[in-house]
């Protein structure tokens, strides 16, 4: 995490701060799903900043997937959140991520948090990141992001690949959401 620094001619903005992700794999050049969760990442980092309380300053997020044992993704948007509380950035609020994987079969069997094992043999995984609402985010956040078919549970990030219904997608977004939930007491300490 650097940042907010100024921008100086990489892609400066005169109202607003910019976020620039670099999500790196294990091993080799970022693939295009490295290029997809950079993007998750960066409108994630988008909707937690004040933007433009920083107008012409840069924050770069840099990501390194030392090794991937299930939940990337939703690891990743923990550690950013924790590395934007450290780096003294004001926040809106703080946000926390989690995963699930379908395990294979109808109707869907959901594994929360799973490893690389679970996500190997799952036929979708899905990762949502929600607002800790104990923290003052209120009404603004309810309106960002809304489950599938209405739920009332608000996202800033909402993930899923392989095939899923939209009951099924609504099922594990709110599974994820819940758990969220629960790994957001971690990161605020309680």
């Amino acid at each position: 995490m650097i940042g907010p620094a100024i921008a100086g001619g990489r892609g400066e903005d005169a109202e607003a701060l910019v976020v620039a992700v670099d999500w790196r794999p294990p091993v080799g050049p970022p693939t295009p799903l490295c290029h997809e969760r950079a993007n998750l990442v960066r409108r994630f980092v988008e909707s937690l900043v004040w933007l433009r309380h920083h107008p012409r300053c840069l924050i770069t997020v840099a990501i390194q997937i030392g090794r991937e044992d299930g939940g990337t993704l939703a690891a990743a948007l923990n550690a950013t959140v924790a590395a934007l509380l450290d780096a003294g950035v004001p926040l809106r609020g703080l946000a926390a991520a989690a995963a699930v994987a379908a395990a294979p079969g109808s109707p869907a069997r959901f594994v929360v948090d799973p490893n690389g094992a679970d996500e190997a043999e799952a036929r979708a995984c899905a990762t949502a990141a929600a607002p800790l609402p104990a923290l003052g985010w209120g009404e603004a956040a309810a309106a960002w992001g809304r489950l599938p078919g209405g739920g009332a549970a608000p996202l800033l990030v909402a993930h899923a690949e392989g095939p899923l219904s939209l009951a099924e997608t609504a099922e594990a977004l709110a599974l994820a959401a819940a758990a969220s939930a629960r790994a957001g007491a971690v990161i605020r300490g309680g």
